[in-house]
């Protein structure tokens, strides 16, 4: 059954509002190289009129007539692109939206849609929020729960009603599809004219995907875990990955050498671009999120946490990739020696496989999962566009993947996407030219948003003022964490209570207060994570996972009756959890 209805949410009246927005100043930029990533002349020098939020003219220089209010930007030496698309991101509730316009990002795909998403939507449309354009999902398959054709058929149709643009495939965590419910998906969502993305049902073969013709996958990791042809070298791996291996494959496992997946699976790639191009499937290959789950688990992960951008991350989120929250490395830990050069050899066949994509005409797509591990939104797409060029394709070929490419493919080429009049002034103007080398996408002068033009002293404020904004919290969060590691987790829990950012650091707080107690757990210190998972409980009686944490250790140290007790107080804030209702089955308690 599906775990909630979508339909109480067309009553919030929060399908797309047109609005008259806000009156900008008129620009022409004069002598600029415009750079058309989708035309048979890619790069030509050009005056561009920009007036009431549109192009209205690309002319030979000298011969724009411009509005006689229109401000001048002199374009000499300067190269304007169109805006750049992220075609897999994932935007939380008051996220500054900006700071993908920092970087040049002036279309976001949002991947996991949710109400509020749609009334941000509108107040970015209507220029009362400055972001970039969005197009969005709506919740997940799995998470609305749908396993039947009529259930899938009532997504498709509540989805399109409400206002969202796509229907978001989640292929695990519960979201398995018999087959016929994922030809009903597809074959209704197409009917209506809208697009299904996202993930591969993991409990089907990727021929599926191909055979019922979903519009995009938006994980090449989502590919490699699926097709069978590629299980002949993979499975044994993958299971390990996600925790389906036996100690005897473990053991296998360990004394063997990963092979070099890119090259033992060219036959099998090649063959697979040829199917995927013959199918119509887009693909966002999403690479720069897999080589982060990589990095995750090496050494490099100082160098990642490092990275500049991250002065714009919020501290509780940098946090969620320190060492004692990250969940990659630390779920990995025992068996890290074999996962990570696995982890690395994916990345080279999902670099292969993106290649062979796009030398067989795959469409392809700029995505980050932003802001997920490091991916830092907007610039993330910089990254991802040098990988591009770093496998094979020019910069031109890159830049097709981030402007005209998504534009086309998420149905809004008419007006984004390429530099032309009539359509929307999303651009972006550079000090160097990204045909000669892709990291030029990084020099960014200035950025029109919807005729709104933002020159780098202004991006550069927001983002000092971004940064400067979180100090309070980042010293709040490092006296926290101090006390955690040299006083233990009830000193810690006394310094968040008397915090006076209580209320802004208490889910970094709470996970990192369970991550400690598993790292006492794992040293078999059952007694004290005991106490730990207790304290935590009593101080986050509402969060779900602290009951589970404590439910776990209690079963470790052979105490059923409580670890019944707390799982299923696991249950009465989360109805339905999946692994409070697989523990209970396993302690033989029955579930009606």
């Amino acid at each position: 059954m599906m775990r909630h209805t979508l339909g109480v949410m067309l009553a919030v009246g929060l399908a797309p509002v047109a609005q008259a927005q806000t009156a900008v100043r008129p620009y022409v930029v004069r002598n600029v190289t415009v750079i058309q990533p989708s035309a048979a002349e890619p790069s030509r020098l050009a005056d561009v009129v920009i007036a009431e939020r549109t192009i209205r003219q690309v002319t030979p220089p000298g011969a724009a007539i411009a509005p006689p209010d229109a401000a001048v930007i002199d374009g000499r030496g300067k190269y304007l692109i169109p805006g750049l698309t992220d075609a897999h991101v994932h935007i939380k509730q008051g996220d500054p939206l900006f700071l993908f316009l920092t970087a040049g990002v002036t279309t976001v795909q949002n991947m996991a849609g949710q109400p509020f998403h749609l009334a941000m939507r509108e107040q970015v449309n209507r220029g009362a929020l400055l972001g970039p354009r969005i197009v969005t999902t709506g919740p997940t398959t799995a998470q609305v729960g749908v396993t039947t054709p009529e259930e899938v058929a009532t997504l498709v149709k509540e989805q399109q009603a409400i206002g969202y643009n796509a229907i978001k495939m989640y292929g695990s965590r519960g979201g398995d599809m018999t087959p016929e419910a994922y030809h009903t998906l597809n074959e209704v969502a197409r009917s209506r004219g809208m697009r299904v993305v996202g993930h591969a049902p993991r409990n089907l073969p990727f021929q599926v995907v191909l055979d019922e013709r979903q519009s995009s996958i938006d994980h090449m990791e989502e590919i490699v875990y699926t097709h069978r042809p590629f299980a002949r070298l993979l499975q044994p791996y993958v299971d390990l990955q996600f925790g389906r291996a036996s100690a005897q494959l473990r053991d296998s496992l360990a004394r063997a050498r990963v092979p070099d997946f890119a090259n033992e699976l060219k036959p099998e790639i090649t063959e697979l671009a040829r199917a995927v191009k013959r199918a119509g499937l887009a693909v966002t290959p999403n690479i720069v999120f897999f080589r982060n789950i990589y990095l995750m688990t090496t050494d490099s992960i100082d160098v990642l946490l490092r990275a500049p951008e991250l002065a714009y991350a919020a501290p509780g989120q940098r946090l969620n990739w320190s060492p004692l929250l990250n969940n990659y490395a630390n779920s990995w830990r025992d068996a890290r020696s074999i996962i990570s050069p696995y982890l690395g050899a994916v990345v080279d066949l999902e670099k292969a496989i993106t290649l062979a994509f796009h030398q067989a005409g795959v469409p392809l797509m700029t995505g980050t999962d932003a802001e997920f591990l490091g991916a830092q939104p907007g610039f993330g797409v910089h990254t991802e566009l040098e990988i591009f060029v770093a496998l094979g394709m020019t910069p031109l070929e890159a830049l097709r993947a981030a402007t005209s490419t998504p534009a086309q493919v998420m149905q809004i080429a008419d007006s984004v996407g390429s530099i032309q009049a009539g359509h929307i002034a999303d651009l972006v103007l550079l000090d160097a030219d990204p045909l000669t080398d892709i990291r030029h996408t990084r020099r960014i002068s200035g950025v029109f948003r919807s005729g709104q033009w933002l020159p780098r002293s202004d991006l550069d404020a927001r983002l000092d003022s971004l940064a400067r904004s979180y100090a309070p919290v980042e010293a709040a969060l490092g006296s926290f964490m101090q006390t955690l590691e040299t006083g233990g987790a009830a000193a810690a829990l006394g310094v968040y209570r008397s915090s006076a950012e209580r209320e802004t650091i208490a889910k970094p707080v709470e996970r990192s207060i369970n991550a400690y107690g598993y790292r006492v757990l794992r040293e078999k210190r059952v007694k004290e994570a005991i106490e730990i998972f207790r304290a935590n409980a009593e101080a986050f009686p509402n969060e779900y996972n602290t009951w589970d944490s404590l439910a776990e250790a209690y079963m470790e140290d052979g105490q059923n009756d409580l670890a019944v007790r707390y799982y299923r107080k696991v249950l009465e804030l989360r109805p339905g959890d999946e692994n409070a209702t697989r523990m209970l089955k396993q302690l033989g308690v029955a579930q009606h």
